[in-house]
């Protein structure tokens, strides 16, 4: 438990599995055979997301969730809650596929019908 609890996550081009932690304060890097490779301590506690950005896939992105607002003093244990925050990887993301060839494209009529355009 205290080192979070895994939450988004994302490949780089070695086949290392990039894993945020919820309620972690961290972003691990795992082996392809499982076995922890780096991990970044963060700022934020609750850790959500990474993502490979950049022309060359080279920077990482982190996205962050504020505390819950029932905790007042939230802001003073972790200001940069609910930032998303970036810096360099010292390696490279997997390409994607654009997101245009996944997009399907529907028409809405108003009332209940969807149906797909060409």
């Amino acid at each position: 438990e205290k080192d979070g609890y895994p939450d988004g996550m994302c490949c780089d081009n070695e086949g290392y599995l990039w894993s945020a932690h919820w309620d972690g304060a961290r972003v691990t890097r795992y082996r392809p055979d499982g076995t922890v490779e780096r991990i970044i301590h963060l700022p934020v506690g609750r850790v959500t997301s990474v993502a490979f950005f950049g022309a060359d896939l080279d920077q990482l992105a982190v996205t962050t969730a504020q505390p819950d607002e029932s905790d007042c003093n939230w802001r003073s244990k972790d200001s940069l809650a609910g930032n998303v925050l970036c810096f360099s990887a010292n390696t490279k993301g997997q390409p994607s596929a654009r997101l245009d060839d996944a997009i399907v494209r529907l028409s809405f009529d108003g009332d209940t019908d969807v149906q797909s355009m060409p």
